[in-house]
C-alpha cells in the first residue's frame, strides 16, 4: 500500500491579530477518497479564517488503516515599505 503523502498552500495573515489565513491541503497515495481531522474541528481539505496559532491535522484514506498527522503555523505576512518624507525617512 502506498503512503499518505500531503504537501499544504498556506496563506500567512495580513496583519497582526486578522483571521484571514487559510491552509489548502493536497493529498496523494493511500486509497482515496481521503477523510481529514484538524485540531480546530474542522473535517476539510481548506481552512480559512484562521488567526495566529498552529494547525495539525490527520488524514485517513478510504480503508481507514494509517493516517497522516502534519502541522502547520500561520504566521503574519510582513510588507516593508520604506516611505520619504522630503529629506526625512520615515
Amino acid at each position: 500500500m502506498n503512503e499518505i503523502v500531503v504537501s499544504d498552500s498556506v496563506v500567512d495573515l495580513s496583519c497582526y491579530e486578522s483571521d484571514d489565513g487559510s491552509i489548502a491541503l493536497t493529498v496523494s497515495g493511500g486509497v482515496p477518497a481521503y477523510s481529514y481531522v484538524w485540531t480546530n474541528g474542522d473535517a476539510t481539505q481548506t481552512i480559512g479564517s484562521l488567526n495566529s496559532s498552529w494547525f495539525g491535522v490527520t488524514v485517513f484514506d478510504d480503508a481507514g488503516c494509517f493516517g497522516m498527522s502534519y502541522t502547520s503555523q500561520l504566521r503574519i505576512g510582513v510588507r516593508v515599505a520604506e516611505v520619504n518624507h522630503g529629506s526625512e525617512r520615515l
